[in-house]
């Protein structure tokens, strides 16, 4: 690719950006992911990583419906420590596609919730000549996929070849999120969490079975060792649908992410409570 090149690849990615009423660096990050998943795709590690989280919203949704800033997967097989990973990165970015796209690991580090380990955090940096697009990369081991992760693919922003790898099932998708949803109750602030489950059953209802996210969300629950929420789901729901300062948070994420715009609090509530109405006998 030579420079004149690089310039009609930045005007591609500004273009999208400007009819998508999205930000440059959304679209370039995006880019930049694709960029890299191409990569997992022709390494020897493809098996090993299992897509999930925002990238595969993105994925079901369309880019411009839900963007995302940093890929996260879980590692089956694999050791996860910083050198092993490390090492396994550094063999997938070495990889040349005849892309001009070269790929740095800027540092690694733990993440932590609630004081506990649960995996690491690598920041990568896509570099194309005067083109720098930075991302993260979420790992983690161990998550429980009910019934078993799927062969997924991955659009590609310019409509070239999409990209196949390993990547979660919708209900286990919708499990996770739905069990962050009713463990965090009234102290959430994560409102992707809410346009996620709520954009997903409007969308993709017709790809989702009610007694495989059942089990699904069972579980989740039981492996995060949260099950006793299940059985106070709709006072939770309630709780939530009736927070007013939930309903700001909503409102604040609409100013940030337009598509948003598009529901009310109360909608997106509405669906959380028929989805979980649905998948438990509990409720």
């Amino acid at each position: 690719m030579n420079a004149i090149n690089v310039m009609q690849l930045k005007n591609k990615l500004k273009k999208i950006a400007q009819e998508q009423s999205l930000t440059p660096q959304s679209v370039n990050t995006l880019y930049a992911i694709e960029m890299f998943l191409k990569r997992l795709e022709a390494s020897a590690y493809r098996e090993n990583f299992i897509l999930k989280g925002g990238l595969l919203v993105t994925a079901k949704l369309g880019f411009q419906s839900r963007t995302t800033k940093d890929i996260d997967a879980t590692l089956c097989h694999r050791k996860l420590d910083e050198n092993s990973i490390r090492e396994i990165l550094q063999e997938i970015v070495q990889i040349d596609l005849d892309d001009d796209f070269s790929f740095s690991i800027k540092g690694i580090e733990t993440i932590r919730e609630k004081n506990q380990y649960s995996g690491l955090r690598i920041h990568l940096n896509a570099i194309c000549q005067t083109l720098s697009i930075p991302f993260a990369m979420d790992v983690t081991v161990g998550d429980r996929i009910t019934p078993h992760e799927i062969e997924m693919s991955f659009p590609s922003l310019f409509g070239n070849t999409a990209t196949t790898l390993k990547s979660y099932n919708l209900e286990t998708l919708l499990a996770e999120k739905l069990n962050a949803i009713l463990v965090m109750g009234v102290a959430n602030t994560r409102m992707k969490d809410f346009f996620d489950v709520h954009s997903i059953w409007q969308m993709l209802a017709n790809e989702i079975s009610v007694e495989t996210l059942s089990i699904a969300i069972s579980e989740t629950a039981n492996f995060r060792n949260n099950a006793a929420v299940l059985n106070e789901a709709s006072e939770i729901l309630r709780s939530i649908k009736d927070s007013e300062i939930l309903a700001e948070y909503w409102q604040r994420y609409q100013k940030t992410f337009s598509v948003a715009n598009r529901y009310s609090f109360a909608e997106v509530c509405a669906s959380i409570e028929a989805i979980v109405k649905q998948a438990l006998s509990t409720y």
